[in-house]
């Protein structure tokens, strides 16, 4: 029912919320690359 479509829908907005962050932590790191504390 719509509980279902709501379920599908907070799934997607997490996996796009999740590569969003997983971008940005990249960019960042990647930015940060000469930083002493990176790996």
């Amino acid at each position: 029912g719509e509980s279902l479509v709501v379920e599908d829908a907070r799934h997607l907005v997490g996996v796009e919320a999740s590569a969003a962050v997983n971008d940005a932590l990249a960019g960042w790191l990647a930015e940060h690359a000469d930083d002493p504390f990176a790996e």
